[in-house]
């Protein structure tokens, strides 16, 4: 696949691809942290390979750089970035999250299945609170992720005030909590 970068709305187009693999291209990414960095995830079903690649480029696609050190041999299907700079990749086997921009992989949450994820989206605002307060106004640690909820209410660091009932807690872990 060919990978096209544009700087006047779309009146001229710069072929940006020609050092990255030819394979199937399954996303790209412009990075929410730098204007001149951008991700492209390939899946590698063109040729009948298996093998997944993330490449990321800081020069608007003049140089990539392999992030995929560390990922199974499998297809990537999608790539997203949190609002904390952290990678979150769509997989055929599930979702793999990266903390440091790519040079280390994990498996996104305990005892998730595995299936294949083809789109991936992070819904905002992503609260992940200090305690939380159960309906009977007793405070619980968190969980870690969670999910819209009318029963709970949250503290968070530095609010004077419990945040509305919006969320109540799932079994996966997220993003790095230092960053909030």
């Amino acid at each position: 696949g060919n990978v096209w970068e544009t700087s006047d709305g779309g009146a001229n187009w710069t072929k940006i691809s020609d050092a990255l693999p030819n394979r199937w291209v399954t996303k790209v990414l412009a990075s929410r942290e730098d204007v001149n960095s951008l991700y492209v995830t390939f899946s590698g079903y063109r040729y009948g390979e298996d093998d997944g690649h993330v490449y990321k480029s800081t020069d608007s696609g003049e140089n990539w750089l392999d992030i995929s050190e560390g990922l199974p041999d499998i297809p990537i299907n999608d790539i997203v970035q949190d609002q904390y700079g952290n990678l979150f990749l769509g997989t055929d086997i599930g979702v793999l999250s990266s903390l440091d921009d790519g040079a280390n992989w994990e498996p996104f949450g305990e005892n998730m299945p595995s299936v294949v994820i083809n789109d991936l989206f992070i819904g905002y605002p992503i609260i992940i609170p200090a305690m939380v307060a159960d309906i009977n106004d007793a405070m619980v640690p968190p969980i870690s992720a969670f999910i819209p909820n009318s029963e709970s209410t949250f503290l968070c660091p530095g609010a004077k005030e419990p945040i509305p009932p919006i969320c109540m807690p799932i079994d996966a872990k997220f993003a790095n909590p230092q960053s909030i």
